[in-house]
Formats: structure tokens, C-alpha cells, sequence
């Protein structure tokens, strides 16, 4: 059971949310620190059409994407 903990981002808390904060951060950096760029700075900016991107700007999209399933997973469990 400790490593499917390990695998979930931490349940929002409204009671405990300073808790909750610290415990996002962590979670994201270890899942992809660029996500967590994304989820303090906003997203990255892609302005080319999906079929022109180059690897750079596929990894910022994933980076984005990723951002936002891990925020969602912690609000909405």
C-alpha cells in the first residue's frame, strides 16, 4: 500500500491547506520539476500549430499538460 501512496498527489484539505501547499510542491517537483515552473509561472507558451512543433516545444506542452493532471488529481481526488 506505501507505494501506491507514494504514487497519488495529497488530497486538498481546506482545513490543513498550508499543509496541503508544501505537500503539492514536493509532489510535483518529484513527478517533473518542469511542472512545477508551469504551476508557479503559468503555462508555456506554444504558439505553433501541434504539427510544426519541434521536441522543445512538445516537451513545454507535456510540461503544461502535466501541470494541470496533477493539480486536478490533488483538488478533485
Amino acid at each position: 500500500m506505501e507505494g501506491h501512496y507514494i504514487m497519488c498527489s495529497p488530497l486538498l484539505n481546506e482545513d490543513k491547506y498550508s499543509n496541503w501547499k508544501m505537500r503539492m510542491k514536493f509532489f510535483v517537483q518529484t513527478f517533473d520539476y518542469g511542472a512545477w515552473k508551469v504551476t508557479t509561472r503559468g503555462p508555456f507558451e506554444v504558439p505553433k500549430e501541434e504539427e510544426r512543433r519541434d521536441a522543445n516545444d512538445k516537451a513545454k506542452a507535456q510540461q503544461t499538460t502535466n501541470a494541470t493532471h496533477i493539480l486536478f488529481c490533488g483538488l478533485n481526488g
